[in-house]
């Protein structure tokens, strides 16, 4: 065994093959076997792994009673590698040694249980890693049980959600939809490319009965026509999924994701491969963000699947063969529409075999009473067939009355017999295009973990959106790369074709046939950070547009398809940013226009590559500038608030000063709750001058007759109604709210009954003829005014 001062890893290298792996774990003398009471001896867990074309296999050897050490042996063909991992420096060996689980004592208990107080398992170790104290991660587990102050995982920490920022998420991504009320809020995010290759590559109804006829007198097969079945189509089998209904549609809700419950809707994909497996490969279409299990936000899910897949294909002719769920009764409304209506329901056994367990007990559900319901597998992969596994429901009833299991379990199966044969009989399973002993959510579920791993900690509602599409993203980042040049290090598209010698119509033919939506991001390979500012081009018309390249990297665009005006389009060297000379279209940046898209078509790949890179930073300091712009406005806001707000100044009296006249009881016009700003005679006869009933020649004319042409004004509009505060505030007039104090009105000698005239005349002439904006080149100063409370503004 190396020897190791400080942390580390040591690989020894050895020549020979797998055979040799057992002498390869033992040569240390350490115990890497655990043996249980009643069991036996427990060996290193192994496993495959393919790397480059070739397959090794890998030991995982892990001792129970330290973390400190852990060993690998990996061996191949012609070649075997030991490796010693150590994180730390291990002060007794003869720990290693021993085969039995080391029981701490008291003392050590607790040190351990000290070390835990405010500390979450992982600080506690590398604590009592610092004071020599020789403990497993395990035990220190064990103790945390014990220690209420100890910190638990990070998972339970649930960061808010906040409703607007999943509204705001929603607003920019493409085919998502988003709902809140006063209690409960839903997100639903789809990625329209991968639903449309789902749906473009399902079978058709005619197909799908085709495949289901051969099973019309499955009630009289024997376990021997079965077999003979298997063996005449086992070319068609992959990992127990016929290749000819392929598309089973799973559905998970999952939590610990956010604060928020999390729904995948999952399916396997035809034609495409996990390239390490060989399997059919499975992907994520759709996900829901919601606030709580009710059964509208899983009915709105539904709804929302169900308008895609009529969206996309509009005749109905594609049909799902079968849905997987966990039971959950709002899952449902996931069977809706068309598409679903030959699906077959099936339920996961694994969920099931739980579910029986917690319902009726250990010793009522024990693992001989299991086997004879579900079945069992031999050595030989051959399936003894249980009681869910028939034919027919005679024959479930036969095998059920034979069955020497307690009644109450007895009497359940009997009661809920049609539910149980319609979601795990061998029938359904037949007819779904599925041959497996068990049924089970696995793919959604490993997806769920999947995501598990890449959220670390529960995430906001927005960031756990955010994370999810992006590994959605870089799954269909692999299925283009699969689809497009064939050498995806993930996935395998098994009817793949070269597309370097193509044109583009060609390879735009090519994956429209496949059913890829958005062509343009597919064929130019746009980032996915930025497909949203390319979501409006069209690959059609930017094909349409005739470009002419100037040189130096500079292109004349067509302005649209029909038009003969051209706008330049340049590249420049030092930002590595294309810019179209374009006003319009500058203004709608970081949206990119079609002139552009156009230009970037005719360019070379690292030419775009560096594009799509400077412009990627560019878009970050847009968002960065608008959220600065938008915290300015927000701070704008409160000050204005702060400044202008009512009774901010003075603590007015609530006591009632009086009693206003009610209009409906009154002939009379009622007087307005503002008074008038007086305004001079030089900016009343301004405001005159630009009226549309007196010109400014007429006015020039009649100089002397200026209270003559007031008096005509007044007579003309005295028919016409007062105007309201709200009108008065549309056509640009200032006022002044009516305060208690005298002297918060006006304060200037000159309010006269003659400026009083002539600004009644002047509201009563806007109600008729309409006054322009006032120049501020040709108006007169206000009158001075004593200074009091701010000016007030009111209105929409």
């Amino acid at each position: 065994m190396p020897e190791f001062d400080e942390p580390g890893s040591k690989v020894a290298q050895f020549y020979g093959n797998s055979e040799l792996m057992n002498k390869a774990i033992q040569m240390d003398g350490l115990s890497w076997f655990r043996k249980r009471k009643g069991q036996p001896i427990l060996k290193p867990r192994k496993s495959t792994m393919k790397l480059e074309g070739r397959s090794y296999l890998v030991a995982n050897c892990t001792h129970a009673n330290t973390d400190v050490m852990k060993k690998y042996v990996i061996s191949s063909d012609d070649r075997m590698y030991v490796i010693y991992i150590s994180n730390g420096v291990i002060q007794d060996e003869d720990i290693l040694k021993s085969q039995k689980r080391q029981k701490i004592n008291d003392d050590t208990a607790n040190l351990v249980r000290q070390a835990l107080v405010g500390r979450n398992v992982k600080n506690a170790e590398i604590v009592l890693r610092q004071q020599n104290v020789e403990v497993s991660l395990k035990q220190i587990t064990n103790q945390a049980r014990n220690v209420s102050s100890s910190m638990k995982t990070k998972r339970g920490i649930r960061p808010a959600t906040i409703p607007s920022d999943l509204a705001e998420f929603a607003r920019k991504t493409p085919n998502s939809e988003f709902f809140s009320s006063s209690s409960e809020y839903r997100l639903i995010v789809g990625d329209e490319d991968l639903i449309s290759v789902y749906i473009n590559n399902l079978p058709t109804a005619k197909k799908l009965n085709r495949y289901r006829n051969q099973f019309e007198n499955l009630e009289t097969w024997s376990s021997g026509d079965l077999n003979d079945y298997l063996d005449k189509n086992a070319s068609y089998f992959n990992s127990g999924i016929d290749e000819r209904m392929v598309g089973q549609l799973q559905v998970d809700c999952t939590f610990d994701l956010s604060s928020c419950y999390v729904t995948l809707l999952t399916a396997d994909m035809p034609h495409f491969l996990t390239k390490s497996s060989g399997k059919i490969r499975y992907m994520a279409l759709a996900f829901m963000l919601h606030s709580s299990k009710s059964g509208c936000h899983h009915e709105a899910f539904g709804q929302f699947i169900q308008s895609n897949f009529e969206r996309l294909d509009k005749t109905g002719r594609k049909k799902v063969p079968s849905i997987c769920t966990d039971g959950e009764t709002s899952f449902k409304y996931y069977r809706m529409g068309a598409h679903m209506e030959m699906a077959i329901e099936l339920r996961c056994e694994i969920h099931r075999r739980s579910n029986l367990v917690q319902r009726f007990g250990k010793d009522t559900c024990r693992d001989s009473v299991l086997k004879k319901m579900f079945g069992k597998m031999d050595g030989d992969r051959y399936l003894k067939r249980g009681i869910f596994n028939s034919f027919s429901l005679d024959q479930y009833e036969r095998k059920l009355e034979k069955s020497d299991m307690e009644s109450n379990l007895k009497d359940w199966l009997t009661q809920n017999k049609v539910e149980l044969f319609e979601t795990h009989s061998m029938k359904s399973k037949l007819l779904a295009g599925i041959v497996v002993q068990f049924s089970t959510t696995n793919k959604v579920e490993c997806i769920n973990s999947k995501l598990k791993t890449f959220i670390l900690r529960p995430e906001s509602g927005r960031v756990c959106a955010e994370k999810i599409m992006l590994m959605i993203e870089e799954e269909k980042r692999a299925v283009l790369r699969s689809v497009t040049h064939g050498d995806d290090r993930l996935i395998i598209y098994d009817r793949y074709k070269s597309t370097e010698d193509m044109s583009v119509s060609e390879k735009a033919k090519h994956l429209a046939k496949l059913g890829l939506r958005n062509l343009y991001s597919v064929i130019y390979e746009i980032p996915p950070e930025l497909k949203i500012h390319f979501f409006d081009v069209c690959l059609n018309d930017v094909q349409a547009l005739n470009v002419v390249e100037l040189g130096d990297r500079k292109f004349l665009v067509p302005k649209s398809v029909q038009s003969s005006e051209f706008v330049q389009v340049n590249f420049d060297d030092e930002t590595q940013l294309m810019k179209c000379s374009r006003y319009q279209c500058h203004l709608k940046l970081p949206a990119v226009c079609i002139h552009l898209s156009a230009a970037i078509s005719r360019v070379e790949r690292t030419t775009r590559q560096n594009f799509f890179d400077s412009f990627k930073d560019y878009c970050e300091s847009v968002s960065k500038r608008k959220s600065e712009r938008s915290m300015e406005k927000v701070g704008q806001a409160k000050r204005f608030k702060r400044k202008f707000k009512q009774f901010s100044k003075k603590n007015h009296s609530r006591t009632i000063q009086g009693i206003a006249s009610d209009p409906e009881l009154s002939d009379e016009p009622v007087q307005n709750d503002t008074e008038i700003m007086p305004v001079s005679e030089d900016e009343m006869s301004a405001i005159i001058m630009t009226s549309g009933d007196v010109s400014a020649a007429e006015k020039s004319e009649n100089d002397d007759e200026d209270d003559s042409s007031v008096t005509s004004f007044k007579q003309s509009s005295a028919s016409s109604a007062p105007l309201t505060l709200k009108q008065k505030f549309h056509k640009g007039y200032m006022y002044k709210s009516q305060s208690d104090d005298e002297d918060d009105v006006l304060a200037d000698d000159k309010t006269s009954a003659e400026s009083t005239t002539i600004a009644s005349v002047s509201f009563e002439t806007e109600s008729t003829t309409g006054v322009e904006e006032w120049n501020s080149e040709t108006r007169s100063p206000r009158p001075k005014r004593h200074r009091g409370p701010p000016m007030r503004y009111t209105g929409s």
